[in-house]
């Protein structure tokens, strides 16, 4: 237990979260509201669900070859930490569709 705290601070040490309180759960992931500790922004730590590793590892890898402007920004990543075998990715803050939705009815998306 306490080597797995000691590989997170390791390895999530420039950002701040509560790990007990999480933001949201997609399929892959457990996502956490986060700060950045260099300057205070807002991020969004995603840690991959234990079933689904390889699957996250992917995805990461996918991730980190893009570079748009109009693409999630990603910060950091560590694709398999030695220590849990967690898969760990953060990037800007950010919200499902569903999450704004349910928070704005009268919000509306046309295409």
């Amino acid at each position: 237990m306490f080597q797995n705290f000691l590989s997170k601070v390791r390895y999530l040490s420039n950002f701040t979260f509560d790990e007990n309180e999480t933001a949201y759960t997609t399929g892959v992931w457990k996502v956490y509201d986060g700060v950045r500790k260099a300057d205070n922004s807002k991020c969004s730590i995603f840690i991959a669900l234990d079933e689904h590793k390889t699957l996250a590892q992917n995805a990461v890898q996918a991730l980190k070859t893009l570079r748009h402007p109009y693409i999630i920004k990603v910060l950091e990543v560590e694709p398999k930490c030695q220590a849990t075998g967690r898969v760990y990715l953060v990037t800007e803050r950010v919200r499902p569709f569903a999450a704004r939705d349910a928070s704005n009815k009268s919000a509306h998306v046309w295409s």
